[in-house]
């Protein structure tokens, strides 16, 4: 079996099933068909924003987005932000503030 290098360990490459990958396809496909994917979109900008919806426009995905009013750490810390699959964070703010939105949505969900 060849051995392909990562950056941090060695991944061992064995060949599959093209059944069996056909099937997880197919599992995946409908999976997606049945419900959107809930993904929450996070910006103090509402240009950002609208970018992100038009990137994201797809039947795929249910966007809720959030427009920060305050992009101070302690705000972020308590903002209550709707469960979703996916969080879309822009973090172009200070990295205090940044690293308290992420850990209330780790914390939370």
């Amino acid at each position: 079996m060849p051995a392909i290098e990562s950056l941090y360990n060695w991944v061992v490459a064995k060949p599959c099933s093209p059944s069996l990958v056909r099937l997880r396809s197919i599992i995946v496909k409908k999976g997606l068909l049945k419900s959107p994917m809930q993904v929450c979109l996070i910006s103090p900008h509402p240009l950002v924003l609208g970018q992100f919806e038009r990137v994201l426009a797809s039947p795929s995905f249910k966007l809720v987005s959030r427009q920060l009013e305050s992009t101070l750490g302690p705000d972020l810390r308590k903002l209550e932000l709707p469960r979703a699959t996916v969080y879309v964070v822009d973090a172009h703010v200070a990295r205090p503030a940044a690293g308290a939105l992420l850990s209330n949505i780790l914390d939370h969900y």
